[in-house]
Parts: structure tokens; sequence; C-alpha cells
């Protein structure tokens, strides 16, 4: 058996050495990231369910548009909804693609106030429509006590706000139009609620309209019956592009399934209401040419440094109708941020964020070295260091999870600030606050030794009454620190056991963990 080195402690069961304590911290640890990296098993399960489902819609769309028998039927409730559509929404002149365009790609958030319609009351209406003429063919067809119940206790007339964001699917079919997939939200900024609903829809290029179907978060919209809303002249186009989406749909999600990674977790039915409802939408134009648009498009998808046209705001108009329960939100002027210009901003954002921590590591370097004696620390402030560090662990935390949830081309750059706050909280920070703690400890303990006893009373009668009305507040003050310092000591002396004993493997935790 080889001697130990000089110097070095005999590893004993009463003395384990270091590696020992840092395996098996290692080993906790990579177990914990394998949980929370696993896929959900409910998550998988409703992806093969919605799997199954677009599998067997595919069929029977596929054989409807054959003209071969099959279990689908379009449910058409146009005739029904066109007159509130047309009343509320009105149609617009076509433009002159030499003199303005529309946005072909408007991924990203959408966010604007918005106005709630009650259908089923005939008050609802106002001087620029009719409600006998428009509302109450719908009305008079619904059962009102099955409407209330689909409405559910949600307040619908306290909505006033739409929020959400979409994503362009574009075909390889077809270069006129382009689904949509996304979120929206009905906010009632009163109340801090709101009810979120999902969108499958399609947006044609020529005259900047959307058309959508929105269901309650965790029901799929039936795409197949997106055809009905659109206008009669490109119907035919819609149905065989909603079969192409129908299919990238499954190739997609058949991917998922073998190769399952974390994307979340399974969503939860929004049990609040039931209602479903179509979305009609137009953006609005912008006074410079189709090229020039695409030219903007083109460089702000991949930039090349080439000089576009100003930028012009991404704005929406539009009707949000649900014919099964007599409900509509009409927003005008709704703000779309696109994707690319808020990932642009959040790149400039790290490099800001990331040049300010540079700047502190700096100035955190230069300070340390000019405090390297005891005297110099005993001079500075242990809690500024203390909450400094809090606060760069909070930054390490969010940044790095936004980065790895975005998911986007930005992600390594808002990573960067986390990793110099990381960098900061672990290397400098918590290392100088222990010492300044060292040096600043012993001092705190010579304080609050008693005083030495108190010579004979040779002051005059009036500094002695002064020093007599002064002493008791001096004292309670003191009291009160002292007694704040000490419930401050008592509390990091409970979190450092705590911490030791988890990481001790002579602790009982250790021992019942590798048992």
């Amino acid at each position: 058996m080889e001697a130990p080195l000089p110097g070095a402690t005999a590893t004993t069961p009463f003395n384990p050495n270091q590696a020992r304590s840092s395996v098996t911290s290692l080993l906790l640890i990579s177990i914990v990231l394998f949980l929370l990296s696993g896929d959900d098993p409910s998550l998988q399960a409703q992806k093969e369910d919605t799997l199954r489902s677009l599998e067997y819609q595919q069929g029977n769309y596929t054989a409807w548009l054959n003209g071969t028998a099959s279990n689908f039927t379009l449910e058409d409730t146009t005739n029904l909804t066109s007159p509130i559509v047309n009343a509320l929404i009105p149609k617009r002149a076509p433009i002159d693609p030499s003199q303005e365009s529309y946005y072909t790609n408007i991924t990203g958030f959408i966010n604007g106030p918005a106005s709630f319609y009650n259908l089923s009351n005939p008050r609802s209406s106002n001087d620029s429509w009719n409600w006998d003429h428009t509302a109450k063919p719908l009305v008079s067809s619904l059962n009102q006590t099955k409407v209330r119940s689909r409405l559910g206790e949600f307040d619908w007339l306290g909505i006033d706000k739409i929020a959400g964001n979409v994503r362009e699917q574009k075909l390889e079919s077809t270069s006129t139009l382009s689904f949509l997939t996304g979120h929206i939200d009905f906010v009632n900024s009163k109340d801090d609620v709101l009810v979120n609903y999902q969108l499958d829809g399609v947006h044609f290029y020529e005259d900047g309209t959307i058309y959508g179907l929105m269901e309650p978060r965790g029901l799929d919209p039936d795409l197949r019956q997106l055809s009905p809303l659109v206008p009669s002249n490109v119907r035919n186009l819609t149905a065989y592009a909603i079969k192409d989406e129908i299919e990238r749909q499954i190739h997609v999600l058949q991917d998922r399934i073998k190769n399952p990674r974390n994307d979340g977790q399974s969503e939860d039915r929004n049990s609040i209401t039931t209602c479903s409802f179509q979305l009609y939408a137009r953006i609005r134009s912008s006074n410079f040419s189709t090229y020039l648009m695409q030219e903007l498009e083109a460089e702000t998808e991949d930039p090349t440094g080439v000089r576009t046209v100003k930028r012009p705001p991404l704005q929406l108009d539009g009707l949000i109708l649900s014919p099964d329960c007599a409900v509509a939100l009409r927003f005008n002027e709704a703000v779309g941020m696109q994707a690319n210009i808020f990932w642009q901003k959040s790149t400039m954002y790290s490099f800001v964020a990331s040049l300010c921590y540079f700047i502190i590591l700096k100035l955190l370097v230069r300070q340390m070295e000019m405090s390297r004696t005891p005297s110099s620390i005993a001079k500075i402030s242990r809690w500024t260091f203390a909450f400094q560090a809090i606060a760069d662990a909070y930054s390490f935390v969010g940044h790095v999870t936004v980065g790895i949830v975005s998911e986007s081309r930005s992600s390594l750059s808002i990573i960067a600030p986390g990793f110099l706050a990381a960098t900061l909280f672990l290397v400098f920070e918590v290392r100088f606050s222990m010492l300044i703690h060292q040096i600043q400890g012993p001092e705190d303990a010579v304080m609050r030794t008693p005083a030495a006893p108190a010579t004979p009373n040779t002051t005059t009668p009036e500094v002695a009454s002064d020093q007599a009305s002064t002493a008791p507040a001096a004292a309670a003050r003191t009291e009160q620190v002292e007694n704040t310092l000490a419930r401050l000591r008592h509390a990091f002396g409970v979190i450092q056991a705590f911490t030791n004993s988890m990481t001790d493997p002579d602790s009982k935790f250790c021992k019942f963990r590798n048992r």
C-alpha cells in the first residue's frame, strides 16, 4: 500500500475526503436534471390522440373532396353570420399594388382594445347596424338555455382587450395564402382575468384578409370547417390547401412522437366557457408598393444590410364572432409586433445588459484589488454585496430560463448576460461577501462585549443631565441593532447548517438517499 503524500489528510469514515462529497452532490444534481428534462407522459398521450384524430379527419376529408362517401359534413352558417359580419366590418375596396401593399408575414404578437357585443340583446345595435336585419335570424335559431350554459361564469361584458400570438405556416403547394396557428386571449383588465382560445386560420396575401376558427384552450379547431368562411372565389383553393395543411400537421406530429422532447406540459381544457368563435380580420395597408414590401420583409427575415423603406406599423381590424353563443368582439387598430423584430430588440437588450454586467464585473474586480487588507475590508458594507449577489442570482436564472425556453436565434444572446451574472455571483460576490463577514465578524463580537465600569463622574451638572437624558435612547437603539444582527446571524446559521446536512455524506439525508 502506497503511503499518502506529505501534507495529505487520511481518508477515514470519520473524515471523508472532498471528492466523495462532490461526486454525491453531482449525482444528485444529475438525477434532478434528468427528471426535469423528461417528456410529460400525459403530453405524449395527448400527441398520440391528436395524431389519430388528424388521420381520421384526413381520410374523411380526402374522400369528401373526391366526391366519395365519407363521414364528414360541412357546417355552413354563413347565411346567418354574414349579415352581422358585413354590418360590423364593412367590405373595403381593393388596393393598387403599385401604390399600396399588405404584410404577408405577421408571425408575432397581437395586442389591442376590443368592444363586446351581446347579439342576443336588441339594444346592442346602434345607428350603424340594425338588429332585426342582422342578429335576429341567428339568435332565433339558438336555444338560449344552451347559450347561457356555453357562456359559463366568465364576465363577457368586462372584456376590453385582446392579446395573443400567431405563427405563419407557409405551404409549398401555393404562394397566395398561408395558414395561421396560435392563441388569442380575451382580457378583462378590470378584474385581471382572461379566457384563452386556440386559433387555426388562413391568411390571403392579395387583400390582407384573415379567416379563422377558434376553440377554447385544450380543444383543437376543426380546420376542415374553414372553407365556408372564405370568399366564394377562393373557396376551392382553400379546400385543397386545407388538405395539404392537415398532411403537414400529421408529419410534424409523427416526428414529435418518434423523437420526443420536452415541449412543456399538456394543456388543460378551458372550463370557463365552451363557446366557439370565428375570426374575420383585415390587415391595414401600407402606403408603398408591393415590391417594396417584399424587399422589406426579405431583409427582415434574412438581414443583408440593404437599405429599405421605413417599417410601417402592423395594424389589424376585425371581428370575432360566436355563432353558437351569439356574442361578438370587434377590435380596431390592434397592434402587431413581428417575432423577428421582437427578437432583434431582445438581442439589443442582451447586448446592453451584457455591457452593464461587464462594467460591474470590472468595477468589482477593481474594488477587490483595492481591498486586500483587513483595515480596508472593515470599511465596506457586507450587505451591499450580499444584496447584489442575490439580485445577480435571480438575473442568472431569469436570463437562462428565457434563453432556453424561447428556442429562437436570439437564445444565445439572451444567455450571455446570464452567464456574466453567474460569474459575478459564483466567482466574486459570494466569496467577497464571505471574506467581509470573516473580517467584520470578530469586530461585531468586540462591539457586543460589556463596556468597562464608568469612571467617577467629574462632569459638570449640565453635561451630566444631558448624558442622562440621551443614554436611555442610545441604549435602546444599540439593543435593537444587536437583536436584529443576532436574528440575521441565527437565520444564516440555520441555512448554512441545512446546506451542510444536505451535502455531508455522513448525514442522515445522504445515508437515506444512498440506501
